[in-house]
């Protein structure tokens, strides 16, 4: 539920792919927003924050990813208490939950994070955990999948493989996975800004898509239909490995989807569908720019 008299947050990081989803949300909900920097957040007594920082990617070492997402985190959270602000919220991962999952994940699903850039997403919510003990703002930490949509739409290496009409071996990619457009996710983080209940989201879009319907959606958008290929996954899982890109496999053809349940809780659900989020993302850069911000290295 809203906080009765809520009608203004602060963002830090707002300057990154998520934070001009989120001020145009605030517009739309007729809300205040200022930015803040990260090095010294200049926080005051009943802020609202929004903590969209972070680092993502395969080539970041791990120093980078610990100094963004871990140690920045503590250092704004523990800002935020001494300020006395109202309420911190945390741009998170569903990466800390795994690669993959036979079983929908909710909140309260075990941690087990693989790779450097989960192990951070992990250590920055155990970091907030440790700024907030005792006291302090209300929190929320949102767990994002992996996150699609302008600026700069696209899907990476799967839209521009689309794009050049190359042929995919993914016919047989039926695993469902969940998704998020920004505009979704920008949702999430400012429902979560606003009411009082502290806990973790864990948005989504309406509907799961599996690699082979994404590849259509995709050749839908370019204009270019998508060239599958059926190749079995006994197949695929040891050459993957064997090219250490194992987390590609997982990512293709594993399951990995959001229990929708508990957006109850949060009296959440998404308004954009995944069709017509893909679709006008990647009608608008055809296919040429990486806007899937993967939730995992």
């Amino acid at each position: 539920m809203r906080s009765a008299g809520a009608d203004s947050l602060v963002l830090i990081g707002g300057d990154g792919f998520v934070g001009p989803a989120v001020e145009a949300e605030t517009q739309r909900r007729g809300l205040k927003v200022r930015s803040i920097g990260i090095d010294d957040p200049h926080i005051e007594a009943g802020d609202r924050v929004l903590h969209l920082h972070g680092l993502a990617g395969s080539r970041v070492s791990e120093a980078n990813l610990r100094a963004a997402n871990v140690e920045a985190v503590a250092r704004c959270a523990s800002a935020a208490r001494r300020a006395g602000a109202e309420r911190f919220v945390l741009l998170g991962s569903i990466s800390v939950h795994g690669r993959s999952s036979p079983e929908p994940i909710g909140p309260d699903a075990g941690l087990r994070p693989q790779g450097a850039y989960a192990r951070s997403r992990a250590d920055g919510e155990a970091a907030l955990a440790t700024a907030l003990a005792g006291g302090g703002p209300g929190w929320a930490v949102v767990r994002a999948p992996m996150v699609y949509g302008e600026p700069g739409a696209g899907f990476g290496p799967l839209s521009a493989a689309v794009a050049r009409g190359l042929p995919l071996p993914l016919a047989g990619a039926v695993a469902p996975r969940s998704f998020c457009g920004v505009e979704n996710l920008a949702s999430a983080l400012v429902t979560a800004g606003l009411c009082e209940r502290s806990g973790t989201l864990i948005p989504a879009d309406a509907d799961d898509l599996d690699a082979r319907t994404l590849c259509r959606l995709i050749g839908e958008a370019l204009g270019r239909p998508a060239r599958l290929l059926p190749a079995p996954g006994a197949l695929m899982r040891p050459l993957l490995t064997a090219l250490k890109r194992g987390e590609l496999y997982d990512s293709l053809f594993e399951p990995m989807t959001v229990d929708r349940a508990h957006w109850r809780d949060w009296n959440w659900e998404p308004e954009t569908s995944p069709r017509e989020a893909i679709v006008a993302a990647l009608s608008q850069n055809d296919g040429q720019n990486d806007a899937a911000r993967p939730s995992q290295d």
